[in-house]
């Protein structure tokens, strides 16, 4: 089975699984190896009641599984994507930068190009395997929709940028730089709370191509999460990107993407 967009065609196993990926924009192929999707049902590992569906996002494929429990119990850990980029030259794990290191995306890079994956919500347990621990009860019968997962493509653009994330990165910065040892709740982050005294936060270069690559998804999939009845907003968490006071500029962009309400790291206190 196979779909295809604008950017890239997907090929599909008997079992949905992802074989191939054709980069449209470089005309570079990529083989795959994924494996089964399961679950952690009551202490156990099952691949029944496991139900996938890829679709067409435009710029992007989505591929969603969901889980049907074969009786009353608690869904402790469900497993939805676990590629492999045969022939990859480098598998590089793209994160937020944060002392969190909240997961972004995966950059599977090749010689013109290559393919970025991840979940939309962007929490899972592994580098490179998506997988998550929900540890919901479900009765016999009922389904639980796993975070969605998404496939893409990049073109190398050839120029390079640096980054640390949301912090700026001049010379060698630190998390110390924005957050106050015993004042900020860095401290719970390190062994008997004790912060040391040079916290590097590490840059990351990635390709122009790779930040477009992104931003498309994004642009298309801020708008596919309707808010479920009337009475809840979107709001944004200024804490983690030390925005202790009303950024302007910041703000706007939240604004444009839909966000409405944003509270300051003072706020978060």
């Amino acid at each position: 089975m196979e779909l295809s967009n604008k950017n890239c065609t997907i090929a599909l196993d008997g079992e949905r699984r992802l074989v191939a990926v054709e980069n449209r924009l470089t005309g570079e192929s990529y083989a795959v190896d994924e494996g089964a999707e399961y679950a952690r049902f009551d202490g156990a590992i099952t691949s029944e009641g496991i139900d996938v569906e890829w679709i067409d996002r435009g710029a992007y494929f989505e591929k969603t599984v969901t889980f049907t429990a074969p009786r009353d119990g608690v869904l402790e850990a469900i497993c939805v994507f676990d590629p492999t980029f045969t022939g990859a030259l480098d598998v590089h794990f793209h994160d937020d930068k944060t002392i969190w290191h909240v997961p972004m995306c995966v950059f599977a890079r090749y010689e013109a190009g290559g393919a970025y994956y991840g979940l939309e919500y962007p929490y899972w347990d592994d580098e490179r395997e998506m997988s998550f621990s929900p540890f919901v009860p479900l009765a016999k019968g009922e389904t639980f929709v796993a975070e969605r997962v998404f496939v893409g493509v990049f073109r190398n653009d050839g120029r390079r940028v640096w980054s640390c994330g949301p912090y700026p990165c001049g010379g060698r910065a630190k998390y110390t730089d924005s957050f106050g040892k015993t004042n900020s709740g860095l401290a719970q982050h390190f062994p008997n709370a004790v912060v040391p005294d040079d916290v590097g936060i590490e840059r990351e270069e990635l390709d122009c191509g790779e930040v477009r690559a992104m931003r498309e998804f994004f642009r298309v999939h801020l708008g596919h999460y309707p808010l479920p009845e009337d009475g809840y907003w979107v709001w944004q968490n200024g804490w983690w990107a030390g925005l202790w006071g009303a950024d302007a500029s910041a703000i706007d962009v939240l604004e444009r993407a839909g966000v409405l309400d944003v509270m300051t790291a003072a706020m978060y206190y």
